[in-house]
């Protein structure tokens, strides 16, 4: 199964899940567990077939059309501590489940982020979700 990731209708991320809705062992983006924007759309594709284009989420928990987020404010230019791995805030919550029609997605806080890597522009913050399992409904 292959789960694209869209930021403002560009292709951001792609995550490779086994049939049964796992991460992939070889897929090299989780494998870096690399955040996803928090407003995003997703295309699922399994098997050759797309199961879900260009379609946007709602938390369960929420209500909301986005992940939650981690605030960071930076310069204009990255220093040298925004290099180095951070901590995600104690109060988002470990793992959020969101649903995309007739998918349902759980995504997992990770244990770190690199601002350098993981900023988003615009948004005075940082990627910090990454899915880790995909129940088809």
């Amino acid at each position: 199964m292959d789960l694209f990731i869209y930021e403002h209708d560009r292709i951001y991320l792609i995550y490779k899940f086994t049939t049964e809705g796992l991460p992939d062992p070889k897929c090299h983006v989780h494998a870096r567990m690399q955040g996803c924007p928090q407003r995003h759309r997703i295309t699922l594709v399994l098997g050759g077939v797309e199961i879900l284009s260009n379609a946007q989420g709602i938390t369960k928990e929420t209500k909301l059309y986005q992940l939650p987020c981690q605030r960071y404010n930076t310069g204009f230019v990255m220093s040298g501590k925004d290099l180095e791995p951070q901590k995600p805030s104690i109060s988002l919550p470990k793992m959020v489940t969101m649903v995309y029609d007739t998918v349902e997605i759980e995504w997992t806080l990770n244990q770190s982020f690199t601002p350098a890597y993981d900023y988003g522009p615009y948004k005075k913050s940082c990627y910090v979700y990454s899915p880790t399992r995909i129940n088809i409904l």
